[in-house]
């Protein structure tokens, strides 16, 4: 039993050395990556930090169902799928859309939208919709002073 014990805990001492060593030797990485203004790699540095985990290198098939290992060929594979994807025909028929038969007049109410914007999490829509409202037709300059109007 005292063996077995003794084990396991230099196992863990090792296992916990092991990780602070990969941290470190992370964090010197993005240290690195920051002072070269290579911003893609200290985002997926910091990603890794973090534990957010997404595996992008996929295996890449030919069209035979092959796979493809060399970047070479991946590279050459992923020409070849964008020239048969972005080099297609014109569609023989086009899509028949009718011309409106009248211009709606009526505008959102304003007090959905501020409420609606508040409640919103990314600040870029936020904003964007705090700058919209302040367009809108009914949109008083009094509005401007409210208390409760905010940025995010």
């Amino acid at each position: 039993m005292g063996q077995y014990s003794n084990c396991n805990k230099d196992v863990k001492k090792a296992t916990r050395k092991d990780k602070k060593d990969f941290i470190e030797g992370l964090a010197l990485e993005a240290k690195k990556a920051a002072s070269k203004q290579r911003m893609g790699d200290l985002y997926q540095i910091t990603k890794k930090l973090c534990g957010q985990k997404r595996n992008t290198n996929m295996p890449l098939k030919d069209k035979q169902g092959n796979l493809i290992t060399s970047e070479k060929e991946q590279e050459n594979r992923w020409n070849e799928h964008f020239k048969e994807v972005l080099n297609r025909p014109e569609p023989e028929t086009t899509a028949n859309i009718p011309i409106a038969e009248h211009d709606l007049e009526k505008y959102p109410q304003v007090k959905p939208l501020i409420s609606n914007s508040d409640k919103l999490q990314d600040r870029a829509t936020s904003f964007r919709l705090f700058v919209d409202r302040y367009k809108h037709p009914s949109f008083s300059s009094k509005q401007w002073f409210r208390k409760d109007l905010r940025l995010a």
